[in-house]
């Protein structure tokens, strides 16, 4: 079994193969720990992606920001209305039991995020 400091390793030679990155950041630990890799190695080839909807909260939003300008990061805020993907809003009530519900969900973000990163040449 690898070490962590050996899985760190073969993240950044990963990212490092990219040459650029689009990080979706949330501002949570998992995607503030890429996010921050992602910067050490590829420096200006990596970029931040916060969905802005109103589903997501102001201060979570604020707080991305201003750790992606203490650390230099671009910082792109995606409009994605999560009430628009077909099923969502309508909270089916087995949605629970459903496994794709929240892949569906997701795949919307996803979506509006290559929207993003196609347009700036990142990955």
């Amino acid at each position: 079994m690898k070490t962590t400091e050996e899985k760190k390793i073969l993240l950044k030679e990963y990212i490092a193969s990219l040459g650029s990155v689009a990080v979706a950041f949330s501002g949570g630990v998992d995607s503030t720990f890429l996010l921050k890799i992602a910067k050490d190695v590829l420096g200006s080839g990596c970029a931040a992606i916060t969905v802005r909807s109103s589903l997501f909260p102001e201060r979570e939003l604020n707080e991305a920001k201003a750790f992606c300008e203490k650390e230099g990061i671009k910082h792109i805020i995606a409009d994605i209305d999560e009430l628009k993907t077909e099923g969502f809003a309508q909270n089916p009530p087995l949605f629970m039991q459903d496994p794709d519900f929240c892949r569906n969900e997701k795949k919307g973000c996803r979506t509006g995020y290559r929207k993003y990163c196609g347009r700036l040449e990142y990955r």
